[in-house]
């Protein structure tokens, strides 16, 4: 029986490329084709100051009009399929409360005493 002798590359064929590495974006950012914002909106909607804090950073409106668009589809969903009053509460609380919490990220953003009025409407 023959003993399989060892591959030996010839020096013309050029050997096979290297993997590249991916360079790791800086802190904070995001790639072009990065996926689904749905752990912000997530966030957004069941993490209480979440919104609050994100009131404050540059990209607030958008990633706010996402999370109004998501309470709207889901509160659709809700009422046209005639789901549980349950889930109905379990979307509404979380609203209720994000709603005060942008309120009151508004008025510190502008620097007024909205906060003191807000406390007794609510």
């Amino acid at each position: 029986m023959k003993k399989a002798r060892p591959v030996h590359r010839s020096k013309s064929k050029p050997a096979p490329p290297a993997k590249m590495k991916l360079k790791s974006a800086p802190f904070g950012a995001s790639p072009p084709h990065s996926g689904s914002s749905a752990p912000v909106l997530v966030l957004t909607l069941f993490v209480p100051g979440f919104g609050h804090w994100l009131m404050r950073s540059r990209h607030a409106l958008s990633y706010l009009l996402l999370a109004a668009l998501v309470w709207f589809i889901t509160l659709s969903a809700i009422l046209a399929f005639k789901f549980s009053l349950f889930s109905l509460l379990f979307l509404l609380l979380p609203m209720a409360y994000h709603v005060l919490a942008l309120h009151d990220a508004k008025a510190e953003w502008y620097g007024r005493e909205d906060r003191r009025i807000l406390q007794h409407i609510f």
